[in-house]
């Protein structure tokens, strides 16, 4: 998959955005005037199939009213900052310099005059594309209960478990002894997460995973499916 570089401007966002997240979410208010919390940028993958051309893909950040564009090095074009638009359907976001027009799980790409509407979101790469640029180096997930679990930034390791009712997060993940891992905690709140090579079929998705991923916290055993984002 394409890595999408960050230029100085889109990290700079992105680390405003993620030094914000330990505060709590800026509140609006719904239609019946109670009060909702932002829940933060959407990150999409759309992967374009043009009827000339190679394939590509591009990533799209949607925050509030505007939308961060990522586009592969071949478009010679530096990361971008859409606002939104008046559009009669979707949501629009344009400069002078690009255009996506977002209907669903599809979106019409303009960049230098040229249209490419041939674009479907994946969604289980945009999750790990959401990830990667939060400074996640280790995703993985299980099923029955559902489980998240994600390594770093640095030594931070959090796991959301039992279909996200119970969450931990702690800050001090370090290598196993043996094996290739990571423990974080100690005594009652020690996790474990071990690493094998997969591939690693998630069988509620169908989704093939390069990693086979076990995690262990209070006796309990979560197995499952990873892929690795450094």
């Amino acid at each position: 998959m394409h890595r999408f570089r960050l230029a100085p401007l889109a990290l700079l966002s992105i680390l405003a955005l993620s030094a914000c997240s330990e505060e709590p979410p800026a509140a609006t208010a719904s239609s019946d005037g109670k009060p909702v919390a932002d829940p933060g940028p959407l990150t999409v993958l759309y992967r374009c199939a043009p009827e000339q051309g190679e394939p590509f893909e591009f990533l799209a950040q949607y925050h509030q009213d505007a939308l961060g564009l990522w586009l592969p090095d071949r478009f010679g074009l530096p990361y971008q900052q859409l606002p939104q638009v008046i559009s009669a359907s979707g949501a629009r976001f344009e400069n002078d310099q690009a255009l996506v027009w977002n209907k669903g799980d599809t979106a019409l790409l303009e960049v230098a005059g040229r249209s490419y509407g041939e674009c479907r979101e994946d969604r289980h790469a945009g999750l790990l594309e959401a990830a990667r640029l939060r400074g996640v180096t280790l995703r993985a997930t299980g099923n029955e209960p559902g489980w998240l679990l994600e390594a770093g930034p640095g030594s931070r390791l959090g796991f959301s478990y039992d279909y996200g009712n119970h969450q931990l997060e702690l800050n001090d993940a370090r290598p196993l002894d043996e094996g290739d891992g990571l423990v974080a905690g100690d005594g009652e709140r020690r996790l474990e997460v071990r690493i094998e090579p997969g591939p690693c079929l998630d069988t509620m998705s169908d989704q093939s995973f390069p990693l086979r991923v076990e995690v262990r916290l209070d006796g309990e055993r979560y197995s499952g499916c990873g892929t690795r984002l450094d």
